[in-house]
């Protein structure tokens, strides 16, 4: 599912909205056209994701219990990952200390963290399709390669 399907399906997880609000909220930064939104709803449509009511001349659309359930694993994924990386950085609670005992540190650390996030993200996916499509060795070769990039970035 496509970055636009899936803000969607969140926003209409949390309530009916009209394709005008839909295009309003679904880019945090810019009102998104109806061009661009129609298609995406119309493949959550033919997907189950959501349906639709008329109210009066308006249509509601929302979220059904498919769309309702994929919005509950992402936001679950989401969480999981969160406590995996703070898992795996309370072994180096020593470098955080010292690292987070200024503000501007602080703020370095989440700046570097956001500019990261897209990577890592895209990452996932990737690794994620691989393993779908069972390329589970293509997947070990990678791997290895980010963990030679984070050694080089060590040293």
């Amino acid at each position: 599912m496509d970055t636009y399907a899936t803000r969607i399906l969140i926003l209409l997880s949390g309530r009916e909205m009209t394709l005008y609000e839909i295009s309003k909220r679904v880019d945090l930064y810019s009102t998104v056209s109806h061009g661009t939104v129609f298609p995406v709803i119309k493949k959550l449509l033919d997907g189950g994701f959501i349906k639709y009511r008329m109210e009066g001349n308006k249509k509601l659309y929302y979220a059904t219990e498919k769309g309702q359930n994929y919005v509950t694993n992402i936001q679950n994924i989401g969480r999981e990952l969160k406590e995996k990386i703070m898992e795996k950085s309370m072994g180096n609670a020593l470098f955080y200390l010292n690292l987070l005992s200024s503000d501007e540190d602080a703020e370095a650390l989440r700046t570097a963290i956001g500019l990261l996030m897209p990577t890592f993200i895209r990452m996932v996916e990737v690794v994620f399709r691989l393993y779908k499509d069972g390329k589970k060795d293509e997947i070990g070769s990678l791997v290895a390669k980010f963990g030679e990039m984070a050694q080089d970035g060590s040293s």
